[in-house]
């Protein structure tokens, strides 16, 4: 018997995976072992084959893998329009000549301390408008008092205040953590932790999460 934080997290899991990928990778399966037992001398190959159509649909021109792209580009869509982004290194965005809204530069040490009414902050940033929280490790622990899990999985997320737009942005090295925090239910939780410490904040607008992407120095994140 699972333990609750143990069965939410199991939960969380499951989530992540839509109904047409699950169809796709059965399919899958079910084909591998099919080409197995005609060519048992193949099986390494079959398998390897098999796993990397698993992880990337493109590479199966089946109807059950098309389905599973578009379900997964609608998953995408669903997360954007909760404030999740994604963060890409900025060669890679020049290199696609995609188009950035803004690009924003996180020093591994802050560079200077300062305060503000808005939060007790530090910069961290060139952008002399953003600043890393200095009370963010309070957050995490009334997130962690109110649901363990939930403060789990934001261990490691640090949190920047942008006064050029009144916004909070959560830097997390993971999907995985990106998709389960942006849930309403532990966004609220994180929302009212931060109110507990004294944070100025109304909305849940205000809080997005954005996936980086650490350089030997420097990370490099834009936003699209």
């Amino acid at each position: 018997e699972l333990l609750p934080a143990e069965s939410k997290l199991l939960e969380d899991t499951a989530s992540l995976f839509n109904m047409a990928t699950l169809i796709y990778h059965a399919s899958l399966l079910d084909e591998s072992y099919s080409n197995m037992m005609r060519n048992p001398s193949s099986k390494r190959l079959i398998a390897e084959i098999t796993l990397m159509k698993m992880c990337d649909p493109k590479l199966s021109e089946s109807n059950d893998a098309l389905l599973s792209r578009l379900a997964t580009l609608e998953d995408k869509v669903t997360l954007l329009s909760k404030g999740v982004v994604t963060a890409v290194p900025q060669e890679e965005v020049k290199s696609k000549d995609t188009g950035v809204i803004r690009e924003i530069e996180i020093e591994e040490e802050p560079k200077q301390e300062e305060k503000t009414s808005k939060s007790e902050v530090s910069s961290s940033t060139e952008d002399e408008n953003e600043y890393k929280l200095d009370n963010w490790d309070d957050v995490i622990q009334k997130v962690t008092d109110k649901e363990p899990s939930t403060g789990s999985f934001l261990n490691g997320c640090d949190c920047f205040y942008s006064k050029n737009n009144d916004m909070y942005y959560i830097y997390t090295d993971s999907i995985l953590n990106a998709q389960i925090l942006s849930k309403d239910k532990d966004k609220k939780i994180i929302f009212d932790s931060m109110i507990c410490c004294d944070i100025e904040i109304s909305s849940l607008s205000q809080i997005e999460f954005v996936l980086r992407k650490a350089k030997s120095k420097k990370s490099d994140l834009d936003m699209f």
